[in-house]
């Protein structure tokens, strides 16, 4: 199982980094919080909060820099990626 989330989260990191040359990713698993409110048959993996810092997301208005994220990451929801929560910071 430990794996099968590794693989997950490597591949939501590969995605934005893809999609956002510049950004440093970091990727916290809230699945836990989660339990019985999703099938979590998949186990942890589902529930992710991104915080980015890139000066190009920060230029965008919000709304862009989300779907830019959103738009890199739909192949992975809804499963096995159920929510997602993005915090994008100023690279400094």
């Amino acid at each position: 199982m430990e794996d099968i989330i590794r693989h997950i989260h490597d591949e939501i990191l590969d995605c934005v980094k893809t999609a956002v040359p510049d950004a440093t990713v970091s990727l916290r698993d809230d699945s836990h919080k989660h339990s019985g409110h999703y099938d979590t048959s998949v186990g942890a993996g589902t529930h992710i909060h991104l915080e980015i810092a890139s000066a190009s997301l920060a230029k965008m208005s919000r709304i862009a820099a989300h779907r830019q994220i959103n738009d890199s990451l739909a192949h992975l929801m809804p499963e096995p990626l159920h929510a997602l929560s993005i915090k994008i910071v100023k690279k400094t």
